[in-house]
């Protein structure tokens, strides 16, 4: 059988790859190949072809090949066809899929995709379609029927929603064996309008820095300026884009791009380590306006006019940009700990808050399919019940409402320590936010504080049963996953 010298070939092909790689150039007179069997004669012969260097010998035995595949037409049961780009229009039907004169080598010996697409052969089975030497025109319809294109890619990749709206993993997740999912709340089941939030936090900072002389009246609230995944550099007043291996990729100094020729003469040599205390991360949308005021705040420094004096209307204080970074990142965590910017959401939800009518219905969805539910978030309970109720109540079925959704409700639960200590947990006994001292959590409860250990022991789960989503790269992916090994 012809096929059975295709092995050989190929066997010689890597052999003289191997050469070359190794630099070696045999010769006619030093190289002789071992003996192998004549597909076309019985016994071994010795074969002595007249080329010089591994280039030469690769293409005669190309061309052997060729010429044993025209003038010795194969008999018995054929490979299936496997159609590129360039042949489908002209490549003879009796062509192999591993046969030479193809540009390309889409599958291995086991009709296997070595493209990587995967083209499951079940459907080949089920459809009963014979891919047996087809010409040109059966394999445009078998390609046609399976809404492939010539490459075997398909043509309009299924998706059930839209793409802006689907789920997307960077690697491969079996849905079922997940029995926990966990939620964080903020920024993952209730967006936030982030003009109008962030601009809400950007106007109660500067208020605060009002009150510590600094001028600030002609700035604005610009949602452009920054963006979720930037570094603040605190040494030298810049805000940066980082890649993976921890090169800076572009940067800017307070709101001004920065060139090429300076980033580069700045951070050339630079490798970003998030661990320094030098480098803030901005890894929340909460951290969009605390990066737009300190860069105002830059240029100010820059341009000479931050002029602050000390409490009592001392001596002037020297700033520098790591002290206005901290002044402008205490006035956000006053703002937000204070309690206004939340009181001015509770009061008018609608303008901070938007709604989603799909939410509470896919989470249903997963209920319904055997999941318990959680929601774990740093919120405190009067916030989370307003906003919870106002996302969730409207388009829940049968009267239900968000609290039959979740199998346990846990607010106020301080993370990252939620998955790396043990602390106390109380129980809420009232809706005003009456709690009694436990230590255990139980399903259909509400809960303040506590650790993940517990949830792990309401559902008796392992730690690879359990899947948790949340916002903030740091605080619900980093130690759900590093402490508790959780799927994120």
């Amino acid at each position: 059988n012809i096929w059975d010298f295709w092995p050989i070939a190929l066997m010689c092909l890597c052999q003289l790859s191997m050469a070359t790689d190794r630099g070696e150039q045999p010769t006619c007179g030093s190289y002789r190949p071992a003996p192998v069997l004549n597909p076309l004669n019985s016994g071994p012969e010795k074969i002595a072809p007249p080329f010089k260097g591994p280039l030469e010998q690769e293409k005669w035995i190309r061309r052997v090949v060729s010429d044993l595949l025209a003038d010795h037409p194969v008999k018995g049961p054929k490979p299936p066809v496997r159609m590129t780009s360039n042949s489908l229009e002209s490549a003879p039907s009796a062509i192999p899929f591993y046969t030479p004169m193809l540009n390309d080598f889409p599958m291995d010996y086991y009709g296997q995709s070595t493209r990587g697409d995967l083209i499951p052969s079940q459907e080949y089975q089920e459809a009963k379609l014979e891919l047996e030497a087809v010409d040109t025109k059966d394999a445009k319809g078998v390609y046609n029927a399976l809404e492939l294109d010539s490459l075997g890619w398909n043509v309009e990749p299924f998706c059930p929603v839209p793409a802006h709206r689907a789920v997307f993993c960077s690697r491969t997740l079996n849905f079922r064996s997940v029995r926990c999912i966990g939620y964080d709340m903020d920024y993952t089941l209730v967006h936030y309008k982030v003009v109008e939030w962030e601009g809400r936090a950007y106007h109660y900072a500067k208020e605060y820095l009002r009150q510590a002389h600094f001028p600030v009246d002609d700035l604005s609230f610009n949602c452009e300026l920054v963006c979720r995944g930037l570094v603040i550099d605190k040494e030298l007043g810049n805000m940066i884009k980082v890649d993976k291996f921890g090169y800076v990729k572009r940067a800017m100094h307070g709101s001004q791009r920065m060139s090429y020729k300076e980033t580069h003469s700045i951070y050339g040599r630079q490798l970003v380590d998030l661990r320094e205390k030098r480098w803030v991360f901005l890894n929340t949308l909460f951290s969009v306006s605390e990066g737009c005021l300190f860069a105002q705040l830059v240029d100010k420094l820059d341009q000479g006019v931050l002029n602050i004096t000390g409490a009592g209307g001392g001596a002037p204080i020297q700033l520098n940009y790591e002290l206005l970074f901290n002044a402008v990142s205490k006035a956000l965590f006053r703002a937000h700990v204070e309690g206004k910017l939340k009181d001015d959401v509770m009061t008018d939800t609608e303008r901070y808050v938007e709604l989603d009518k799909d939410l509470p219905h896919a989470l249903l969805d997963q209920k319904e399919a055997g999941k318990k539910l959680a929601l774990i978030t740093n919120s405190d309970w009067a916030y989370t019940k307003t906003l919870m109720s106002f996302v969730f109540d409207r388009f829940l079925p049968n009267n239900m409402t968000w609290r039959d959704v979740f199998d346990v409700v846990v607010v106020s639960a301080r993370k990252p320590a939620f998955f790396s200590q043990s602390m106390p947990v109380y129980e809420l006994m009232t809706e005003d936010g009456l709690m009694r001292e436990t230590y255990q959590f139980k399903e259909g409860r509400i809960y303040s504080g506590g650790s993940a250990s517990m949830i792990e022991k309401v559902f008796r789960c392992d730690a690879d049963d359990i899947m948790y989503i949340g916002d903030h790269i740091f605080t619900d992916v980093n130690y759900a996953k590093g402490y508790m090994r959780w799927r994120t």
